[in-house]
């Protein structure tokens, strides 16, 4: 009867221990930045959950040469909280120049976002998926994206076998490709040419 009573005891601790929320997982995957056949920066992007926030990190520097040097700092923040968006931030310099200064923040009934030249967004619909986050796991087809940059939804189009393409309110485009749900590769159209962020790890 004790050994019945110890182990039902050590068997509930073991499950409360096994979902406590303040439990920690990170994780960190690498790219190489290119552009052609050029290794041009180095992107890194990290997931952790901690204290029952998911925070997703996202750092990069390039440096191009045309015309002149370009070096581009980006640097993006999204914390989720059961499985929805509470804040994000995004920050891009371009020869130690401020380009984009992006915030968005769930106010509890919608988001309310603002960029580097004040000007404000607002968006309704609840956000689960970012562009960040899909660094980290694959989408699904037409799920819909939230995109730092813009400060807008995407639809993930699925263009072939675990391969989604999103069109930017530019004009652009950009293609996700995933192994075995693993972000391997990512092509973004730019105005130096196609720019590649290769898996390295």
């Amino acid at each position: 009867m004790v050994r019945i009573l110890f182990f039902n005891l050590f068997s509930t601790f073991f499950l409360l221990s096994s979902f406590d929320e303040n439990t920690t997982k990170s994780h960190r995957i690498n790219f190489d930045v290119k552009l052609g056949n050029n290794t041009v920066g180095a992107l890194d992007a990290t997931l952790l959950i901690a204290n029952g926030k998911t925070t997703y990190h996202l750092n990069s520097s390039v440096k191009i040469s045309y015309l002149f040097n370009l070096t581009i700092q980006e640097k993006i923040t999204d914390v989720f909280v059961n499985n929805n968006l509470q804040h994000s931030t995004h920050i891009r310099y371009v020869n130690e120049d401020q380009k984009a200064n992006n915030v968005m923040v769930w106010n509890g009934e919608s988001y309310q976002g603002k960029n580097k030249e004040a000007k404000l967004k607002y968006i309704k619909d609840s956000i689960r998926t970012s562009i960040l986050s899909i660094y980290f796991r694959e989408p699904n087809p037409n799920e819909v994206v939230f995109s730092q940059n813009y400060q807008e939804l995407l639809p993930a189009k699925r263009i072939d076998d675990h391969t989604y393409a999103f069109t930017l309110p530019s004009g652009k485009n950009a293609t996700y490709y995933y192994k075995a749900g693993r972000l391997e590769l990512v092509t973004s159209e730019s105005a130096w040419g196609m720019i590649k962020f290769v898996r390295k790890d």
